[in-house]
């Protein structure tokens, strides 16, 4: 048995002379703390209330029973919003009692160095070519005020960038790309905390501005818009009509009020096609 969070904090009242109704414990732990003599019964009718009569009784249970020699300490370093498994083990000596995301941020990528700070420190954003970098402390990570971060939908379009640069020779760009912790907030989380433009580069059709209406543009209204190319109607009109065929638009009011998606969703219909963003690459 592993004390949880929520049974710490009750047993922390406890030891502060609270009396609790029998109800909030599970019967695992209520039964084990009755037979350690730990908790006192004290009848209300047809209901029971615990209290703890000695501390120490308690604090010999904890230790002996969970290595918790401070229940205090066991309970504030639970209760963590930014917890290390290094915590887990020094305080808690149970690096799985609760889960922790080791691997938390998002990988960027670029096709020149820019510019941008890091844990308040000058930082370069500068990989070579086939590889990204991971951004883990992403909470401090602030690019350039002229950069236009490019959220790219797709990982192939996100790994060739360099193959897609004269798409982007109006701005400087910083890409990104939510994979592979498609299950992580923290890509959005950045983009609405900082002060940069974003524009959101996935696939011409249904699905890709569906993508963008539902899941970046509530978070991103009024500095976010989605990447229509210049001769994107050639293109559209070589593009999949079973896709057109087999997928419905879902966009939000605010969505179809950008200019850029209105374009899109009158071009899609008239083609009656969709198109995969990776068609953008060229190797040549």
């Amino acid at each position: 048995m592993k004390l949880s969070l929520a049974d710490a904090r009750k047993l922390q009242r406890l030891g502060r002379g609270e009396k609790l109704p029998s109800s909030q414990f599970n019967n695992a732990l209520s039964a084990l703390l009755l037979e350690e003599e730990v908790l006192q019964i004290l009848p209300k009718g047809s209901r029971k209330t615990y209290y703890v009569r000695n501390q120490a009784t308690l604090d010999d249970f904890l230790y002996n029973r969970f290595n918790v020699s401070n229940l205090s300490l066991y309970v504030e370093t639970l209760e963590k919003e930014d917890l290390l498994r290094a915590d887990l083990a020094r305080q808690v000596g149970d690096t799985k009692i609760r889960p922790v995301r080791s691997f938390k941020g998002f990988c960027v990528n670029c096709y020149q160095p820019l510019q941008s700070m890091l844990n308040e420190k000058p930082f370069v954003v500068s990989p070579v070519e086939g590889s990204y970098l991971f951004i883990s402390d992403f909470e401090t990570f602030v690019p350039d005020p002229g950069v236009t971060v490019v959220g790219m939908e797709n990982p192939e379009n996100f790994r060739y960038i360099r193959q897609q640069a004269y798409l982007f020779n109006n701005i400087t760009p910083l890409f990104v790309c939510r994979y592979p912790q498609t299950q992580s907030k923290d890509l959005i989380r950045w983009l609405a905390a900082i002060l940069n433009p974003y524009l959101h580069f996935g696939d011409f059709d249904p699905a890709g501005l569906n993508v963008f209406s539902n899941e970046y543009l509530p978070y991103l209204a009024g500095k976010a818009h989605y990447f229509v190319p210049d001769d994107i109607e050639e293109w559209l009109d070589r593009g999949s009509r079973e896709r057109y065929d087999k997928q419905s638009f879902n966009l939000s009011p605010e969505c179809l009020e950008l200019p850029e998606v209105q374009k899109l969703v009158g071009l899609i219909h008239k083609h009656k096609r969709g198109l995969d963003q990776e068609v953008f690459i060229r190797f040549e």
